[in-house]
Parts: C-alpha cells; structure tokens; sequence
C-alpha cells in the first residue's frame, strides 16, 4: 500500500523547497534502490517548517546532504492524505523511509542544521 502512495506521490510533488533548489529529487519512477529517501511533512503557515528551508538556502553541509538523498515535501494543502498514511500529527516531520515506502526512522519537530546533519550521519545517510 505505501508503495502505492509514494509512487503517486513522486508523481505529483518533487520538493521544492520553496525558493531553493536544493533537495529537488529528479523525476523518477522509484524511489532510490539504495533505502535512502526523507519524506519532509510541512504546513504553508508552520514557522518552524519555513526557517528549515531558510537553513537549507544558507548552510552549505546541509544542502549538500540534502541534494545527495532523494527528499519529498509533503503539504499539509496538497498531500494530506499522506499525513494520514504516516500518522503525521506535527510539522515540520521528518520520516526517513526505505524504496518501498517503509518507515525507518522518524522525527517531529524542527532541527538546527548541525543536528539534522549530525542525526542523519547517526542514521548512516
């Protein structure tokens, strides 16, 4: 069932984050075969879910990673049936999930730029 979703939803939103181009996934019709992909659940009004782009638009380690790992922005005014799927219940959330839309890890809330790289180091990203 999630490898359903998520092959639609690769579809139909790549993330843009916002303004940047980091973390753009090219158009794909899989998700990576390497387990490595981040589904990022934001809100358009969430303050925390747009200082984190901030942080991707200024801190070059972390837009590096992020550049390096296919990531997805899932909205709250697009995809909120995917915060259902997930249990998604905060934004900004991070779930970390394998190719075939399996959840590995997750994380509520927002991250400073060092702790996101230093979490996602911890995870093996």
């Amino acid at each position: 069932m999630h490898i359903l979703i998520i092959l639609l939803f690769i579809f139909i939103y790549p993330l843009n984050a916002y303004t940047s181009n980091t973390c753009q996934t090219p158009y794909s019709n899989n998700l990576a075969l390497d387990n490595r992909n981040i589904l990022i659940f934001t809100d358009a009004h969430c303050s925390a879910c747009k200082r984190f782009y901030r942080d991707l638009d200024t801190h070059a380690i972390l837009a590096k990673m992020m550049t390096d790992i296919p990531c997805f922005q899932v909205s709250t005014t697009k995809n909120l049936w995917l915060f259902a799927d997930y249990d998604v219940e905060a934004a900004p959330t991070f779930i970390f999930i394998d190719n075939n839309g399996n959840e590995l890890h997750r994380y509520e809330g927002y991250f400073k730029p060092m702790e996101l790289i230093n979490y996602m180091k911890e995870l093996g990203y």
